[in-house]
């Protein structure tokens, strides 16, 4: 997938913009990763990757959740505004 709008209005690109997108690890998925790396670099490099996968939009901060390797939205998530919010 290279382009999605968001719920804003905003047209999100991975292509132009790569630093949209995120790659989600939850902890069994690093310690893989991790044990792979560790034994042998060729097999770290083939590892499958995660199953989730973000888009952040930069205008309004929503998050877009992907199922990796899918493109279909399965949850949009808008943060609340804190009083620390550089984010």
């Amino acid at each position: 997938m290279a382009r999605l709008k968001c719920l804003c209005g905003n047209l999100l690109s991975n292509s132009s913009n790569p630093e949209i997108e995120y790659e989600v690890f939850n902890d069994e998925e690093m310690m893989e990763l991790i044990d792979r790396s560790e034994k042998e670099l060729g097999a770290a490099l083939n590892y499958g990757g995660p199953k989730v996968s973000m888009w952040k939009c930069p205008n309004c901060k929503r998050l877009a959740i992907f199922e990796a390797h899918n493109d279909i939205v399965l949850q949009w998530y808008k943060p609340e505004k804190t009083n620390n919010s550089n984010w």
